[in-house]
């Protein structure tokens, strides 16, 4: 299909890549590390570069006269523009080793047209019936991948792949120098110690029975995060949200404060309080009912204004499945929510911590102490997660009296699993490292 005039191109460049590869052929493959064939702007240069690749990969020699004939015997030598055509891409090439550069024209060029299109796209889709919700979305979508437009293919050499794992664990080496830990701090060094803090592109869940204290963890692991954290509160109100992070953040009792009823430094305490909430890089959505690709069209949007360190949903059995999803059983949906929740974490490259409902078997087991077994409704949970942990009271113990509490990492998929010591401030809904 051809394009409109007014759209980006550069067919000298397209030339002096298809002159290169004829004057050098070896320039192929330096070419296809940039390029495919639906990069060149004109048909009969992407009819060309595609009968360049099927000769070389048939082990033929890559001349004008193979090229010239390739094309004859399947009725595209008039297409590409004929025999003199051909034999006159090599003229003005100033030297084929510099196709690299040639070819990263090429693909600039139709990476723009690429933009043109989607612009074209959106403007289509905000005069059709789909929700504004909808329509920004998928324009965001759109941007988002182009912004991560890369050369074509998948695979990639031994080489490639040591460079990449180089400069990878030069960043994680400086992260840890700079913060003692390779990724986003939960604020609680056991916690931290295990994981290395929470890894780009992870699914975390943060599992428990009913008023277990999740949602203070989660609250407490967002208000440590260095970076902006989008939290998604599905359950709880954005109000009791702020006052449970100040009364966290001030070490004052929560109730006291809501009550008007704090005494001595605790007003200043209060002050300190509101004064970290403030200077804090938490953003709280309270929306009811949301599904993962609102989830993800809002957390993509933070990302692109102010930038986005992590994700946060308070809690997966309440949002709300794919509009294909609600024909499933609640299993099969469950399983739908987690795959999203873990294509948002790789696709932002951001941590996503999920917080979710545990069945009632921890209830009649012997210890009480949860599996991933008792993940409830769902074993896609247990198999899409990076990372899960269960918050784990001593039988007995509750959850209004202040006490020791095990945070158990029972899947750690980089690392190792075991028993992490918390201590309980029921009042500040507060979890702290033990000793701390």
């Amino acid at each position: 299909m051809s394009e409109p005039l007014s759209y980006p191109h550069d067919l000298d460049a397209e030339r002096s890549v298809l002159g290169s590869i004829l004057i050098d052929p070896p320039m192929l493959v330096t070419a296809q590390d940039v390029i495919s064939p639906s990069h060149f702007y004109r048909q009969g240069h992407r009819v060309m570069f595609e009968a360049l690749q099927s000769l070389a990969d048939s082990k033929q020699a890559l001349d004008y006269v193979t090229l010239g004939g390739y094309l004859r015997d399947r009725g595209q030598l008039d297409l590409a523009g004929g025999l003199a055509y051909i034999a006159s891409l090599t003229d003005g090439v100033p030297r084929a080793t510099n196709v690299e550069y040639y070819a990263g024209i090429v693909r600039d060029k139709a990476i723009r047209r690429q933009l043109l299109r989607a612009a074209q796209e959106l403007l289509e889709a905000s005069q059709s019936p789909s929700s504004i919700p909808d329509v920004i979305d998928a324009g965001i979508q759109s941007l988002v991948e182009l912004s991560g437009t890369a050369a074509p293919g998948d695979l990639v050499n031994g080489a490639q792949l040591a460079k990449e794992a180089e400069a990878w664990l030069d960043e994680m080496s400086r992260r840890r120098t700079d913060r003692q830990v390779a990724g986003i701090s939960s604020g609680l060094i056991g916690l931290d110690a295990m994981t290395d803090g929470f890894q780009a592109g992870e699914l975390v869940i943060v599992a428990a029975r009913p008023s277990q204290g999740k949602s203070a963890i989660a609250l407490q692991f967002a208000l440590a995060a260095d970076g902006p954290c989008a939290f998604f509160s599905l359950e709880m109100g954005r109000d009791q949200l702020a006052a449970r992070a100040i009364a966290s953040l001030g070490r004052i009792d929560g109730w006291a404060m809501r009550k008007g009823r704090l005494h001595g430094d605790e007003y200043e305490r209060m002050a300190e309080g509101f004064s970290l909430l403030k200077a804090s890089n938490l953003w709280i959505d309270d929306t009811p009912r949301l599904s993962v690709s609102q989830l993800r069209s809002k957390a993509r949007r933070l990302q692109i204004t102010h930038g986005l360190s992590l994700v946060v949903c308070d809690y997966l059995q309440l949002m709300t499945p794919a509009g294909s999803g609600k024909d499933m059983n609640r299993e099969q949906q469950v399983a739908g929510l987690t795959r999203g929740l873990k294509a948002t974490a790789k696709e932002l490259k951001v941590p996503v911590i999920a917080l979710a409902q545990l069945n009632r078997a921890t209830e009649s087991s012997r210890d009480r102490e949860p599996t991933l077994a008792n993940l409830r409704e769902s074993g896609a949970v247990e198999q899409d997660a990076d990372v899960v942990m269960f918050i784990h009271r001593g039988d007995g113990q509750s959850v209004a009296v202040e006490g020791d509490v095990r945070l158990l990492v029972a899947k750690n998929r980089t690392g190792p699993t075991g028993s992490v010591e918390l201590r309980w401030f029921p009042s500040q809904t507060r979890f702290a490292s033990s000793g701390v």
